[in-house]
Parts: C-alpha cells; structure tokens; sequence
C-alpha cells in the first residue's frame, strides 16, 4: 500500500492471504472510503487502525468466523466516520469495538442483534436491519428500513406506541415489495393510532435505501490485483 500514498478510495475483494498482506502493509494511505469483501474479517483490524482518523465511509462483506476470539477486544477510534454497511452471516463475529460519535447511517444485512462488531450509534439518522431493532439504542433516529417479515414492522410500530421517550425526531418507516395489500393497510393502521396517541406522524414508505446521503465526488475506481501485487496488463 506505501505504492499508494494519494488512494482515497480502496475497493477491494480478496482472498484471505491476500488479505493478510495488504494488512501488513508499513505505510497506508489516509483512505476516506473502504469497501472490503473477504471471508476472514481479522485482518480488517489491522487495516482499520491504519485509516481510521480519516475514514468516512466503510462497506464490508464478510462469511466466516474468525479461529478465535482475540484475547483483548480492540476499541478504535472513527472520528470522520459517517456511514457504515455490514453484510456478513448469521453467527459470524467479528471482534472489534468502535468509537464512533459521529455515524450518521447504519445498514446492517446480518441480524438486528449487533453482534457484527460494537458501534456508538447514538446520533444515527438512517437505519436499515433485517428485523426488529432494539430502538432505544437509536434516539436520534430520522429514518427507519425494516428488512424481513410484516412482524418486524409491527414490533418497531409496537414497540415506539409503548415508549414514546423512544426516537422522537423519526419521520419515516421504509419497507419492500414483498409486503402483500392486507399487511400493508395493518401497518398504515398502528401508524395512525401512533400518530393519534402521540401526534407524530410518521411517513410509510417503499424501499428507502436510497435515502443514504452520498456526496457528490464519491465513486469508486477498481484496481485489480495479482497474487504479486502488480497490476495486469
């Protein structure tokens, strides 16, 4: 990576041993945007130190668990980091804890019980989980994307009706396609009795992924990579 001292932007999807050794790296650039696809996500520690007072944004996919548990659980420090999108299976870990005072959207495609890694997300806006949240961690909460069955809807509507203290600034609800007619006149129902009981009203609405605020100059630039680290012809 020392070959690299400008990348702002780094997508990278590679084997483990591959992996390992950009890990490695001495120097590392101040990377603003990371996205990683991999199968371990313990070399991902490493290279997160490395950036972590300049990064804004980070993607990461990963499917396995680690070999172990680490002995001590690293807490880094994100300052800068506004956006972050977990994609990984049921039951994988991954052993990190994050500072993170200023994240701003949370998407998480495993599980809404957080196990992926431990984020400060109490001034998080946008949240997209597969399943039920525990929405007291989220009061700032702007806008929610519920990924899965009806039920998942209706625990989160439940659930802000009986604690009112809970996300009071939340203005919209998204949902996808796969919610049938009969189950999408249910929810619209619990909103307006919460609307009723609380005056807040809270917009239902389809597919609100793109509700992610992306700047403007974000892109990304692939670069791939051979086993010796040189670029193909």
């Amino acid at each position: 990576m020392m070959h690299f001292p400008n990348l702002k932007f780094l997508d990278l999807e590679v084997w483990d041993a591959l992996l390992l050794a950009i890990a490695a790296s001495p120097r590392f650039p101040l990377i603003q945007h990371l996205k990683v696809v991999c199968e371990d996500p313990s070399p991902l520690t490493d290279i997160l130190v490395k950036c972590a007072n300049t990064l804004e944004s980070m993607d990461l996919t990963y499917d396995r668990l680690p070999s172990k548990s680490p002995d001590i659980t690293p807490t880094i420090h994100f300052p800068r980091l506004r956006t972050i999108q977990l994609v990984y299976k049921t039951g994988s870990h991954w052993y990190i804890n994050a500072s993170t005072p200023n994240l701003e959207a949370y998407i998480d495609d495993g599980r809404p019980n957080f196990v992926s890694c431990k984020l400060d997300v109490r001034n998080v806006t946008y949240l997209h989980v597969v399943g039920m949240p525990d929405l007291s961690r989220f009061p700032r909460l702007v806008t929610l994307l519920v990924d899965g069955r009806i039920k998942y809807l209706m625990e989160a509507i439940d659930f802000l009706r009986k604690h009112p203290q809970c996300s009071p600034d939340l203005a919209v609800i998204g949902y996808f396609d796969h919610i049938s007619i009969e189950e999408l006149e249910e929810v619209t129902t619990a909103l307006l009795a919460y609307a009723e009981e609380t005056g807040r009203q809270v917009t239902l609405e389809r597919d609100q992924k793109k509700i992610v605020r992306k700047d403007d100059s974000f892109y990304w630039t692939p670069v791939r990579l051979l086993a010796n680290g040189k670029r193909p012809v």
